[in-house]
């Protein structure tokens, strides 16, 4: 089985592998799956824009895609 991860970023891919190492799955990012897309995350949360990326990634592939967004929130 082949996981997509819809990220661009190689901190996040490094920490995804570590997070899913003892599954019997391949994993891999939206470059070593051949996909190049210009997502514009224009969500107005983490949760739409981890939406936006996976299903993007999606319509390039039959394969599983996972994605995720994340950042820093300041409650005032």
């Amino acid at each position: 089985m082949r996981i997509i991860f819809a990220t661009g970023n190689a901190g996040k891919m490094r920490e995804i592998r570590e997070i899913m190492a003892d599954m019997d799955m391949e994993i891999c990012s939206m470059k070593e799956a051949g996909i190049s897309l210009d997502i514009e995350e224009n969500g107005t949360t983490f949760e739409e824009n981890a939406q936006i990326k996976a299903k993007a990634v999606a319509t390039c592939t039959k394969d599983i895609v996972l994605a995720d967004d994340s950042g820093l929130e300041w409650i005032i």
